[in-house]
């Protein structure tokens, strides 16, 4: 999906009572991260984001990105994600410490880390890279060839419905398409 604009109108957006979305980021956003990472964001992250900014897709993935003070900024998520994920947990614990360790994280949930190995590089006239699970266990799982992929096939798509027993349980998840913004609350 090329069209981020599109896909962003295909969201059920969930906003609540009393806050406001934070503003989208902008592309100096990207560029400035990428400055001070050396790490090229793919174009589908970048997006993303532009048409649809931060915030939680389907009641479990927390999508962060450059350009915030704090939460949900990328930046703070590497670190904590740095800081938690440490190399003696990674060596005894992990199936693959090396590619636990060079992860560049870009969201979360409850259970998970999700992020792209930037020695995978998949197309890289887009600056695409595989996205990574690190789960619970510290187990690295490959979800997809890209973030759009990550969205599409895995989010949005079978894999995150194998996950879960193949179906989608409106009364337990709500809708499969719900989206809700990073926001701040009215004081």
């Amino acid at each position: 999906m090329e069209d981020w604009d599109e896909f962003a109108r295909t969201l059920e957006w969930r906003i609540e009572p009393g806050s406001k979305t934070l503003p989208k980021p902008k592309p100096m956003d990207f560029d400035a991260y990428e400055a001070k990472t050396e790490f090229r964001l793919p174009q589908s992250y970048r997006g993303f984001l532009l048409a649809a900014g931060p915030g939680r897709l389907c009641g479990e993935f927390n999508i962060a990105s450059p350009g915030y003070p704090e939460h949900p900024r990328i930046e703070t998520l590497n670190r904590e994600y740095r800081e938690t994920q440490t190399p003696a947990d990674l060596e005894r614990y992990s199936n693959d410490m090396d590619r636990a360790l060079r992860l560049h994280v870009f969201g979360y949930s409850d259970v998970s880390f999700f992020g792209w190995d930037p020695r995978e590089v998949t197309d890289p006239t887009r600056s695409e890279s595989a996205v990574y699970e690190l789960d619970r266990l510290y187990k690295v799982i490959r979800l997809a060839d890209s973030f759009r992929g990550f969205l599409e096939d895995f989010v949005l798509g079978d894999g995150y419905l194998d996950r879960i027993g193949g179906e989608w349980d409106e009364d337990d998840f709500g809708p499969r398409r719900e989206f809700m913004p990073v926001r701040t609350v009215k004081g």
